[in-house]
């Protein structure tokens, strides 16, 4: 997918004692910057409120008191100039096909605005969340550029999954979690380009003897997260062989992970595992491992339960091993979250070094064109039971909501056909798969 980035970069300058110096560019196309007086304590105060109280309210009444806070957001830091910049860019992606990406640079002193919820920011003329937009991907940028690190991937790319859960913690479903990860990889790793190996109840020096026993390109941690306020430290908790808790602090995880130079991603699926504090030296876990020179780092931006990350993970690694794009896969899966109404589906973010969203480049990528397209497809049919518009309505000027409709049902016979084929169950010759999906993509253009 073709990338269009807008960086959106937060500075408080020397002599500016409440201001912000907030700056827009995208490309060498578009450029605006101007100074702003955001009252960020009170959007973290509404926040904090917002976000914790959700889950008592009903369905309806979260999304409006989310949406007000997103509205919020959105006028306090996107000005009249900085706004026109975001929609001209907006425009251009739409005329290229392209995802907008937004990068949000914040250094620790900007008062605070580092920690305010970005993915809720709320676009009041279309209704919707950005977030939850399918042509638009927030990231955090670092202002660090990633070391130079292979993006196409070795055969067969690795994959460690560090599963932890102490006694002395809620107990996780770490087999759940690990069949998560290996259900979205499957077809990679059907196809020999991919193997996944579990660390189980790791205590810190085994998780170093296995990092440094293979080069992995991507570390799954799976575990319970915690963030000190008094020390601006995140932590993640590791077992010691009596199998309770042992914090791994962020800056050792830093130092470990730093020195894996095969490594391009690294998912954290930990309570609190991206929360910074208001202290301007705090640093959160995953800002350390982005700055560390990690090129992509996803972590959750507060606690999240257990059931929600059940469900983001196998839509993150599907995307992933179907088109190398973290950026596609977080935001499918944020669709896919914010369904039952829940305000969860913000809780995930990334920070990304990436100039584009390609993680990896799979050589030899399973499947064929048409599958990935019919997959595609299937997102838009996602989006279009939720009620969502799509950047393919406005690119094409045709609903692909409506032309889906009651064809919904032959979409899904054709991606089981799809998995029965993989899995070498299907009675059907591969030619006449391939022509039925084929026609079915052409009916969905033709009609009207």
């Amino acid at each position: 997918m073709t990338i269009v980035n807008l960086k959106i970069a937060v500075r408080s300058p020397e002599g500016m004692r409440r201001g912000l110096l907030v700056s827009a560019q995208s490309g060498n196309r578009y450029r605006a910057e101007c100074s702003i007086l955001p009252d960020v304590k009170r959007l973290l105060r509404a926040q904090t409120m917002v976000l914790t109280t959700t889950p008592t309210l009903l369905a309806q009444e979260r999304i409006a008191s989310t949406s007000d806070l997103g509205r919020r957001l959105f006028g306090s830091f996107f000005p009249e100039r900085l706004s026109e910049v975001f929609f001209l860019s907006l425009g251009v992606a739409h005329e290229r096909r392209a995802i907008l990406r937004l990068c949000l640079d914040f250094p620790t002193l900007t008062l605070g605005s580092e920690e305010l919820a970005w993915e809720y920011l709320y676009w009041d003329s279309r209704q919707r969340f950005f977030g939850l937009l399918p042509e638009i991907s927030i990231v955090r940028a670092t202002g660090t550029l990633a070391r130079p690190r292979p993006a196409n991937s070795q055969s067969p790319l690795r994959v460690l999954v560090i599963l932890n859960s102490p006694t002395d913690q809620p107990r996780l479903n770490l087999k759940g979690h690990y069949d998560a990860v290996v259900g979205g990889l499957d077809p990679l790793i059907d196809e020999g380009l991919l193997s996944v190996k579990p660390l189980e109840n790791p205590t810190k020096t085994e998780l170093i003897d296995a990092l440094r026993s293979d080069n992995f390109q991507v570390a799954h941690f799976v575990s319970h997260g915690r963030f000190d306020p008094r020390t601006g430290e995140g932590a993640l908790f590791m077992e010691d062989r009596h199998r309770s808790s042992d914090q791994l602090s962020g800056r050792d995880l830093e130092t470990l992970l730093g020195a894996c130079d095969a490594l391009r991603l690294v998912v954290v699926a930990a309570c609190e595992g991206a929360l910074t504090s208001n202290s301007p030296s705090a640093t959160s876990l995953a800002k350390r491992l982005a700055e560390a020179g990690v090129p992509a780092v996803l972590a959750m931006r507060s606690s999240i339960s257990e059931q929600a990350v059940l469900e983001l993970t196998p839509i993150l690694y599907g995307h992933l091993s179907r088109s190398g794009s973290v950026d596609q896969g977080l935001m499918a899966a944020r669709r896919a979250l914010s369904m039952d109404g829940s305000s969860e589906w913000g809780v995930p973010i990334l920070f990304s070094n990436l100039e584009t969203d390609q993680c990896f480049k799979f050589r030899g990528i399973p499947g064929h064109p048409w599958y990935r397209e019919l997959l595609e497809i299937e997102d838009l049919a996602l989006s279009g039971r939720r009620g969502q518009e799509t950047a393919a309505e406005r690119i094409c000027s045709e609903s692909w909501v409506r032309r889906l409709g009651e064809r919904t049902p032959r979409l899904n016979e054709l991606k089981a056909s799809l998995t029965q084929h993989r899995q070498g169950t299907s009675q059907l010759p591969e030619t006449d798969l391939r022509n039925q999906v084929n026609e079915f993509i052409q009916e969905l253009w033709r009609a009207r």
